[in-house]
């Protein structure tokens, strides 16, 4: 399919980040008071009770979306010390001779203000317009395998995903791209399969076969490539047990 790049095709776009942020403001303000009494504890110094310091939050940009997750902040092994981020998916209005842009932060408190542990700049594809951030539908995750999944897509699809997550003490690239991606927990021990399909679905329709992503400790490794109808099969399960074992003890190669 042919997708346009003249002006015509940036008004929808426009039209359509106005009318989301909006909708997004309401939720910004919403998550930053839900996570307020956590981030007291967080803070060296107090904050006053109910309060929130906003310092290092950018203002100038449009929130699209706001994830509040915990990380294991512990060094010692076995223990588990959870500990308040802010994800915040950013578009940043064109100005004179810059294009618009899309950009990650991942922001911890310090010292009663935010402060920018993590930025990615997800602009490799001008086509693709990124629109919220999604948590990890995991157990135990705060302590085993914390993360979320960016969708986006062209004009008014949402079937592009790119995954992020907390390994080794650093947040990460862990999954690069994928059409129609998907995050199940496919033999249940806490950290989510990726399911990504062959092409995006779309006016022609939706793939039906899909490739299923496993942990194995470092990052996401190619387990199989199945129909839809297969993907919770008893062989994938089983499969996906065996690929992170071996993986393990032997070499991998990055998505």
């Amino acid at each position: 399919m042919f997708w346009s790049t003249s002006k015509a095709h940036e008004y929808p776009k426009l039209f359509k980040r106005i009318m989301r942020s909006l909708g997004c403001l309401a939720i910004w303000l919403g998550v930053l008071q839900l996570t307020a009494s956590n981030l007291q504890a967080d803070n060296d110094e107090p904050e006053t009770q109910g309060t929130l310091p906003l310092s290092g939050l950018n203002t100038e940009t449009q929130p699209l979306s706001v994830l509040s997750f915990d990380v294991n902040s512990s060094t010692e092994p076995g223990v588990c010390t959870p500990t308040v981020r802010l994800a915040v998916l950013n578009y940043i209005p064109p100005r004179p001779n810059v294009e618009g842009a899309y950009k990650l932060r991942i922001l911890r408190p310090s010292h009663g203000k935010f402060i920018t542990e993590y930025s990615l700049d997800l602009n490799d594809d001008s086509d693709i317009s990124w629109e919220d951030i999604s948590s990890f539908p995991s157990s135990g995750s705060t302590c085993n395998f914390p993360g979320f999944l960016i969708r986006g897509g062209i004009e008014y699809t949402r079937n592009i995903g790119k995954v992020i997550a907390y390994v080794g003490g650093k947040f990460q690239v862990v999954f690069k791209k994928g059409n129609d991606v998907d995050l199940v927990d496919l033999d249940f021990d806490g950290i989510p399969e990726v399911l990504s399909a062959d092409f995006p679905s779309g006016d022609g329709g939706s793939s039906s076969w899909f490739q299923v992503w496993t942990w194995n400790g470092h990052q996401y490794v190619k387990v199989a490539h199945v129909r839809l109808t297969k993907v919770f099969s008893p062989e994938v399960v089983k499969a996906v047990g065996i690929k992170r074992e071996k993986q393990k003890h032997g070499s991998v190669t990055k998505h």
